[in-house]
């Protein structure tokens, strides 16, 4: 049998060229770092051929992020033994790299190398394998890999390496072996070592680094699945394509019943939008009816009105009439009286004297108390303006000088008491004077837009004579400016026609100021832009005005539009307005949804939403009251109202200044005349006084008393029978004005019936209207409101709340059935039809899916289901069978191995057992009675669209298995464990040891089944049971964790099986790996430096290390309690 002899090491790690001698069984031990693992490593690579699907180096490395590579061991990368990823040094920055094993069974003719040369440079940190060697009968040394010059020696190159070991070999009659592929070096290498070819090299390369990885194994149920059980995995490649063929059907079929099932949630959308269209239409019907019959009953209040109104007014006018007539005869006989007065001399003479007389004492008052007059044209003045707003800030100013004026003129007869209050008062009369003065101004200011505004307001009542249209201002006063200049025009509103008046709202929303664009009819254009441009420059406010110039338009196409669009309701029978409405709008379309807002990239609804350039965004639409296209206005009144309110407050304003203009001319001061001239005034009135009055006593007026007295009574009465007759003539005109009124609603009302009965008509002919619905809906109105108000009203609340819903419901629908087109990838175009066309396209999509592609799809899905049952029986099963046979015989093989092991601490012993996973426990017994001809089983339940859970758990899995291509591995469905025993009786189970604290001591069954496994990869025991060729097991960290007594049994049954160990471990397990090994290796490092020294075990050494252990040696517990003087208990075995 042949062992390692020599491992033979260039540039690789830190050694430059060493042989290392092996015998027997061999440890390295050292510190972490000092290169023990790589000797391992080194002897990984040789063996596997630097087959880097398998290496695994530094195997019991705890780092989770493990650096080492053949790069870095060729360049003799140093890394931290506390931080693996960090280098800390490199022994050369380019490699040629030999490692060579040298194998013998102490013949001449037995020797053997095995080895590989690998190149590398730090520049790329990257290797290349230059080739893979097998060299029967010769014995390698380190100094054959090495060519010297001088005093300097390197690597030698592969090729004159190749050339002399062939050469070697001619010259020994041997037949030597390169390869660059490692499975063919390793199938020649066990050849040429144990003299038979291997079946399945992979199959040793895996069992050879298992065995150095045992330190991690932490799952015994894993650890039996790699190294106890072979996968030997079925083919049910087949059987998966059939039951994916029938799981894909059956996808396929519940995929058809989810898009019916989906199809009717959007039916059912739109059944909902058909119901609020319905209920709609009924209720917009029942508002048809009750406009009839309102209509009517307001066309009959009226005719009562009138005729109430008739009486009354013809009372009031027979009452007027005769007070006129009264008054007349009144009028007469007044005149009469006061031609007799006046035609009396005397009398014309007294009422001049009297009123010569009231003059003059005016002027001497006035002259005599200046200061008493002006006060009075004060007070006067402060009090009319005391409630003018302008004055609020200095109210109490102003009263506080009423008051002192008006104190001071009541106590004192003379001005000077008031000249003094005056001059005391300068600083309030100034305060005052300076608001007036800022009042006034701003009163002015007021005037002038007042005035501006109410010619603004008479031009519009012009322009809508004229154009019928109530244009802005600017348009109005442009209008006015063309006609003057004999010019015609038309606003753009006045030659439009919009056919869906409901429209109207959000297209002259959008239209904008450009309703009052201007188009001359009469006229030139340009001529028209220069009167626009000249009344700018006079300062006229020109804002809003707008000329259309169809020099502009002259290319703009305006073909017959579809309603679809904007165009398609717009008409004009001049061209001028249809070029400029035809470019104003283009393709803009009429859309109703937020779906048809994203599609379109001009789009508008009717509640003002608009997509453009980009965006979509709202509107303020036009309000009623403001549509002008197709709506003719005649109608000033209301204009004509404001324009009397204007009137109303400018007379105010007129009457606020005219109080301000007093008050500053009160507060102006006035120029006083001198003395003298006072005096001569004065004097001159007081001489017309007495002249006046002197003639006056000398008139005889006495026979006039009479006439007088008549004179009074005729005035009284007069004005009796006046009052009267304004009184009954006021009214009698405020009846004919209501009766006028009346008339006229009457009229319009009358009008108005024809289209709303045309409408009622209609709207109740329609299909959609249920008649049963409509007259119940409309009785139950009826019973809640008597007022047709407020009937209206509510059937608009009924209407406001079915439109949203309709509106939701359809748009819901629709948009689920445009997901549900783009989700199937279906070539239609949903989002271009009517709601009512995609409701009816909805219901053939889910006709066709149940009538038709259902019924296909579940007829082969049921051929799909018989194909892959009988495939099962016929296939799979049996060779599952037969797996599991082979799976208990390779069980009972392992366990007869256990037990010609020695016994273990305490006396334990192991047995592998198996049992089915929980999950699996159906299917495995499916399986073995099918291989029992039990053909009365069924693969599915009785419902095809599913699964029986014996076909699940069988897909699941070889799923479960990892491979993609269409393998069973049938140790899925076991779990594995190991039996404690001792006495034949078992103690525990080794999955409840595994974990934190279980001290290693389970790990001694793990190298047990590890080394059986690879002693069979070797076939060490097919000769007969004979032991031959090589059996190599590398140990890193050997036997960490257990005990000496474990360690050593473990090792001795290794050895025991042909089994020859290479063992890597800290310096601490001397103690535990010396009894059994015949050489160890002491390492240490400092710095690139490695130094390693070799000691010897004899046979005699080995049992020496042990003569002092009780488990090895009994007689020495013995002969202590003899010692001792005590008796040595006897031991009993655990209960089980």
């Amino acid at each position: 049998m042949k062992h390692l002899k020599r491992i033979s090491l260039v540039q690789f790690y830190l050694h430059e060229a060493v042989d290392i001698e092996i015998e027997g069984t061999t440890a390295f031990l050292g510190p972490n770092g000092s290169g023990k693992s790589s000797t391992l490593d080194a002897i990984q690579i040789a063996m596997l051929g630097g087959n880097q699907q398998y290496a695994r180096f530094n195997t019991q490395s705890v780092s989770s992020k493990q650096r080492r590579s053949l790069a870095s061991y060729c360049l003799g990368m140093l890394r931290n033994p506390e931080k693996d990823s960090e280098v800390i040094g490199r022994a050369r920055d380019e490699a040629r790299t030999y490692i060579v094993l040298v194998f013998g069974d102490g013949t001449e003719k037995g020797w053997i190398s095995a080895g590989i040369c690998i190149e590398a440079d730090a520049d790329t940190y990257d290797h290349e394998v230059k080739g893979l060697f097998v060299l029967p009968g010769q014995a390698l040394k380190a100094d054959d890999c090495i060519v010297y010059d001088g005093n300097d020696r390197r690597p030698i190159s592969f090729a004159d390496f190749r050339e002399n070991m062939r050469e070697q070999a001619r010259k020994n009659g041997r037949t030597p072996i390169f390869t660059d592929k490692s499975s063919e070096y390793v199938q020649e290498m066990l050849y040429a070592l144990n003299g038979e070819r291997m079946p399945d090299a992979r199959r040793f390369m895996s069992s050879f680094v298992k065995s150095m990885t045992l330190k991690n194994v932490d799952s015994i149920d894993q650890f039996v699945r790699d190294y106890v059980v072979e996968s030997n995995p079925v083919d049910i490649a087949t059987f998966r394509k059939q039951v994916e063929q029938f799981v894909a059907l059956r996808d396929l079929i519940l995929k058809t019943k989810a898009r019916i099932s989906r199809l009717t949630g959007i039916l059912s959308e739109f059944n909902r939008a058909r119901q609020a269209e319905r209920r709609i239409a009924a209720l917009e019907a029942i508002k048809t009816i009750f406009n009839v019959e309102w209509l009517g009953k307001q066309v009959d209040d009226l005719d009562a009105q009138i005729d109430t109104l008739e009486s009354q007014k013809k009372t009031a006018m027979e009452f007027a009439a005769k007070a006129k007539s009264g008054r007349d005869l009144k009028q007469k006989e007044i005149t009469n009286l006061e031609v007799r007065l006046e035609g009396d001399q005397n009398e014309q003479i007294r009422k001049r004297l009297e009123e010569q007389i009231n003059f003059q004492r005016e002027v001497i008052s006035a002259y005599q108390h200046p200061a008493m007059s002006r006060a009075n044209q004060l007070i006067n003045a402060l009090k009319e303006s005391l409630d003018d707003q302008n004055f609020s800030g200095i109210r109490s100013v102003m009263t506080t000088a009423i008051n002192k004026l008006e104190h001071a003129r009541k106590h004192d007869v003379s001005d000077n008491a008031l000249i003094k209050e005056i001059g005391r008062l300068d600083a309030q009369l100034s305060q005052i004077r300076a608001i007036s003065k800022t009042s006034l101004a701003t009163i002015q200011k007021q005037h002038v837009e007042l005035t501006e505004e109410l010619e603004a307001i008479r031009r519009r009542i012009s322009a809508v004579t004229q154009t019928g249209r109530l244009l802005n201002d600017g348009a109005a006063l442009l209008l006015e400016i063309l006609n003057r200049a004999d010019m015609n025009a038309q606003p753009l509103s006045a030659l439009l026609r919009i056919s869906d008046p409901s429209w109207a709202p959000a297209l002259e929303a959008y239209l904008g100021g450009d309703r009052d664009a201007l188009v001359i009819t009469d006229g030139n254009t340009r001529d028209a832009v220069k009167l626009l441009r000249e009344a700018m420059r006079q300062g006229h406010r020109m804002h809003g005005a707008a000329i259309i110039q169809p020099y502009h338009l002259r290319n703009v196409e305006t073909h017959v539009k579809g309603d679809d669009v904007a165009l398609g309701i717009f008409d004009s029978d001049d061209d001028t307005a249809r070029r400029f409405i035809w470019q104003k709008f283009g393709n803009m379309r009429l859309v109703d949804t937020e779906l048809d807002l994203e599609i379109h990239s001009r789009a508008i609804t009717r509640d003002g939403m608009l997509s453009q350039g980009g965006v979509t965004k709202s509107i303020r639409i036009a309000p009623i009251s403001d549509l002008r296209i197709g709506k003719e206005l005649r109608d000033t009144s209301q204009l004509s109202r404001h324009a009397a309110e204007l009137k109303g407050d400018l007379v105010k304003l007129e009457k606020q200044r005219d109080c301000v203009e007093r008050l500053e001319k009160a507060l102006a001061p006035s120029a006083s005349d001198d003395d003298s001239n006072v005096s001569w005034k004065l004097s001159e009135a007081e001489q017309a006084i007495v002249q006046a009055q002197q003639q006056l006593s000398g008139l005889d007026v006495s026979h006039l008393e009479e006439y007088r007295s008549q004179l009074d009574a005729a005035g009284e009465k007069y004005n009796e029978l006046d009052k009267q007759y304004t009184t009954h003539d006021h009214l009698a005109v405020g009846f004919k004005h209501q009766i006028e009124t009346r008339s006229e609603e009457r009229e319009k009302l009358r009008q108005q019936l024809p289209a709303t009965i045309e409408a009622q008509k209609t709207a109740v002919a329609s299909p959609l209207v249920d008649s049963e619905w409509l007259d119940s809906t409309k009785d139950e109105i009826e019973r809640a409101e008597t007022d047709y108000e407020r009937r209206l009203s509510d059937v608009e609340r009924k209407l406001e709340h079915n439109r949203p819903r309709l509106r939701k419901a359809a748009e819901n629908a629709s948009l689920e059935l445009a997901r549900y087109v783009q989700d199937e990838r279906l070539d239609v175009q949903v989002t271009y039809m009517d709601w009512h066309d995609r409701h009816n396209w909805a219901f053939e999509e889910k006709t066709k899916l149940t009538n038709t592609e259902l019924h296909h799809y579940e007829q082969e899905a049921e051929l799909a289901r018989q194909a892959s049952e009988e495939t099962l029986r016929s296939d799979i099963a049996m060779s599952l069978h037969d797996r599991f046979k082979e799976m208990e015989l390779e069980r009972r093989e392992r366990n007869r191995i256990l037990e010609s092991c020695p016994s273990f601490t305490g006396g334990e012993r192991y047995k592998f057992t198996t049992s089915v996973v929980p999950h699996y426990e159906a299917l495995v017994r499916y399986i073995n009675q099918i291989a029992q001809n039990d053909n009365n089983l069924s693969l599915f339940s009785e419902n095809p669209d599913e699964l029986n859970e014996t076909l699940r758990n069988l897909v699941e899995a070889a799923a479960e298995s990892g491979n993609a291509g269409g393998v069973l591995d049938y140790r899925q469905f076991y779990t594995f464990d190991l039996d404690i025993l001792v006495d034949g009786k078992r103690v525990d189970r080794m999955s409840n040891r595994q974990g934190a604290g279980s001290n290693g001591e389970h790990i001694a069954p793990m190298y047990i089944a590890a080394g059986a496994a690879l002693a069979k990869a070797y076939r060490l025991h097919s000769n007969k049971g004979k032991q031959s060729g090589i059996g190599l097991i590398c140990l890193d960290e050997a036997f960490e964790g257990m005990d000496t007594i474990n360690a050593m049994a473990t090792a001795r049954f290794l050895q025991n099986i042909g089994l020859q160990l290479i063992m890597a471990g800290p310096e601490l397990e001397r103690t535990k790996l010396a009894p059994v090994t015949q050489t160890i290796y002491d390492l240490d490092r400092e710095g690139l430096d490695l130094q390693m020294e070799r000691t010897k075990f004899k046979e005699a050494a080995n049992k020496l290390l042990v003569s002092d252990m009780p488990e090895e040696n009994p007689e020495v517990m013995k002969a202590a309690y003899q010692q001792l003087g005590l008796e040595q208990p006897v031991e009993h075995p655990l209960a089980d």
